[in-house]
């Protein structure tokens, strides 16, 4: 038993250091999406804010 726990410890051993120099397979941490095509393609509306008159009313 203790054999084949040793040999499995090595093997995972391996292959951790196998991943860890290529930077291949599940990462912890997610990357950031790129946005979606959609969004870039149909931007929202701009309003415009409502200006005050040029001259004053009632004068």
């Amino acid at each position: 038993m203790f054999t084949i726990l040793l040999v499995l410890g090595i093997f995972m051993l391996l292959a951790s250091f196998g991943k860890a120099l290529t930077g291949k397979g599940r990462s912890l941490v997610q990357k950031e999406q790129a946005p979606k095509a959609q969004f870039a393609q149909d931007p929202a509306p701009v309003l415009a804010l409502p200006q005050p008159p040029a001259e004053p009313v009632g004068r």
